[in-house]
Protein backbone atom coordinates (compact mmCIF):
# COMPACT_ATOMS: atom_id res chain seq x y z
CA UNK A 1 0.00 0.00 0.00
CA UNK A 2 1.29 3.42 -0.85
CA UNK A 3 0.90 6.75 0.89
CA UNK A 4 -2.02 7.85 -1.30
CA UNK A 5 -4.00 4.71 -0.50
CA UNK A 6 -3.19 4.95 3.23
CA UNK A 7 -4.44 8.55 3.26
CA UNK A 8 -7.58 7.50 1.40
CA UNK A 9 -8.24 4.68 3.86
CA UNK A 10 -7.86 6.99 6.86
CA UNK A 11 -10.12 9.55 5.22
CA UNK A 12 -12.80 6.90 4.64
CA UNK A 13 -12.49 5.62 8.23
CA UNK A 14 -12.83 9.14 9.65
CA UNK A 15 -15.85 9.90 7.45
CA UNK A 16 -17.55 6.69 8.50
CA UNK A 17 -16.76 7.34 12.17
CA UNK A 18 -18.80 10.55 12.05
CA UNK A 19 -21.59 8.78 10.12
CA UNK A 20 -21.32 11.02 7.08
CA UNK A 21 -21.95 9.92 3.51
CA UNK A 22 -19.51 10.62 0.70
CA UNK A 23 -22.11 12.89 -0.89
CA UNK A 24 -22.60 14.93 2.29
CA UNK A 25 -18.87 15.35 2.81
CA UNK A 26 -18.35 16.34 -0.82
CA UNK A 27 -21.11 18.96 -0.54
CA UNK A 28 -19.58 20.45 2.60
CA UNK A 29 -16.21 20.62 0.84
CA UNK A 30 -17.76 22.18 -2.28
CA UNK A 31 -16.60 19.29 -4.45
CA UNK A 32 -18.44 17.06 -6.86
CA UNK A 33 -19.25 13.71 -5.23
CA UNK A 34 -17.36 11.94 -8.02
CA UNK A 35 -14.23 14.00 -7.29
CA UNK A 36 -14.41 13.17 -3.60
CA UNK A 37 -15.08 9.51 -4.35
CA UNK A 38 -11.91 9.26 -6.46
CA UNK A 39 -9.88 10.75 -3.60
CA UNK A 40 -11.35 8.33 -1.07
CA UNK A 41 -10.73 5.41 -3.42
CA UNK A 42 -7.06 6.38 -3.67
CA UNK A 43 -7.34 7.01 -7.40
CA UNK A 44 -5.97 10.55 -7.11
CA UNK A 45 -3.49 12.19 -4.77
CA UNK A 46 -4.88 14.05 -1.77
CA UNK A 47 -3.37 17.53 -1.58
CA UNK A 48 -2.41 19.48 1.52
CA UNK A 49 -5.35 21.81 0.82
CA UNK A 50 -7.63 18.75 0.72
CA UNK A 51 -6.28 17.56 4.08
CA UNK A 52 -7.08 20.91 5.69
CA UNK A 53 -10.56 20.95 4.13
CA UNK A 54 -11.33 17.36 5.18
CA UNK A 55 -10.12 18.02 8.70
CA UNK A 56 -12.25 21.14 9.00
CA UNK A 57 -15.39 19.25 8.06
CA UNK A 58 -14.52 16.12 10.04
CA UNK A 59 -13.58 18.09 13.17
CA UNK A 60 -10.01 16.85 13.44
CA UNK A 61 -6.61 18.38 12.89
CA UNK A 62 -4.18 17.82 10.02
CA UNK A 63 -1.65 16.61 12.61
CA UNK A 64 -4.06 13.96 13.91
CA UNK A 65 -4.98 12.95 10.35
CA UNK A 66 -1.31 12.49 9.41
CA UNK A 67 -0.61 10.62 12.65
CA UNK A 68 -3.37 8.16 11.70
CA UNK A 69 -1.86 7.82 8.22
CA UNK A 70 1.54 7.12 9.77
CA UNK A 71 0.04 4.44 12.04
CA UNK A 72 -1.74 2.86 9.06
CA UNK A 73 1.52 2.70 7.08
CA UNK A 74 3.39 1.20 10.06
CA UNK A 75 0.67 -1.42 10.52
CA UNK A 76 0.83 -2.38 6.86
CA UNK A 77 4.63 -2.60 6.89
CA UNK A 78 4.44 -4.93 9.90
CA UNK A 79 1.81 -7.10 8.20
CA UNK A 80 3.95 -7.32 5.06
CA UNK A 81 7.00 -8.33 7.09
CA UNK A 82 5.03 -11.09 8.82
CA UNK A 83 3.74 -12.38 5.48
CA UNK A 84 7.28 -12.51 4.09
CA UNK A 85 8.50 -14.30 7.22
CA UNK A 86 6.00 -17.13 6.81
CA UNK A 87 6.08 -17.53 3.04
Amino acid sequence: MNLTQAMADVLRDLRISVEMSQVDLAKQMHQAPSTYSRKEAGDVTISVADIYAFCGVLKTTPQDFLALVDMKLAQLREENELKKKYE
